[in-house]
């Protein structure tokens, strides 16, 4: 049986597996995340910052 997963298109684009206790207080009392993520879905994060471009578009 094959399962389908998200994992590795995110692991090629630079996101890494985090446990969820790891994520921010804000995003585990989200709705999305207390309801819709299973407490079996992998988890994941990207450090994100912005470009010097990005910076001058926003701000």
């Amino acid at each position: 049986m094959e399962i389908n997963t998200a994992e590795p298109f995110f692991e090629g684009r630079g996101f890494e597996r985090c446990d969820r206790t790891a994520l921010p207080a804000s995003v585990q009392a989200s709705t999305e995340f207390k309801s819709l993520c299973p407490a079996s879905a992998v988890c994941m994060f990207k450090e994100i910052t912005p470009t010097s471009t990005e910076k001058h578009r926003h701000g």
